[in-house]
């Protein structure tokens, strides 16, 4: 976690802070175990996701996890996972009380970004 997280993020492991919210290496391998527990999630699936996107490493672990619970109380662990995380990981970090309301639109933002990171992919 801690590599792709200097790849995306090179600047705030310099600064050590990224909008106030500290950076070392210890803060961010923490916020990956969090993150994990929180999920319910093996390594590889935490490091798939961490890899298309590391912004969740800078975001306090007690946010994703609430934010999480509203997901899968609206569709279900296997659908907010599958459907939404792996596809847009910064999916996790939007406003849990506004996560029932606009379930709809965060599973098309999700899809959309998914489908446009598979086509980057083919490309490389």
């Amino acid at each position: 976690a801690w590599g792709y997280f200097k790849a995306k993020f090179p600047q705030a492991v310099i600064n050590e802070a990224y909008m106030g919210t500290p950076t070392r290496e210890n803060d961010v391998k923490y916020r990956f175990r969090r993150f994990k527990e929180s999920l319910e999630i093996s390594d590889e699936i935490a490091l798939e996701i961490v890899a298309q996107d590391a912004t969740p490493m800078v975001v306090d672990p007690s946010f994703i996890r609430r934010t999480w619970k509203a997901m899968v109380g609206c569709i279900g662990k296997e659908e907010a996972l599958n459907d939404i995380v792996r596809k847009h990981p910064g999916a996790i970090i939007v406003q849990a009380h506004n996560v029932e309301a606009k379930i709809q639109q965060i599973k098309m933002g999700a899809s959309v970004i998914g489908a446009f990171a598979d086509l980057g992919k083919m490309f490389r």
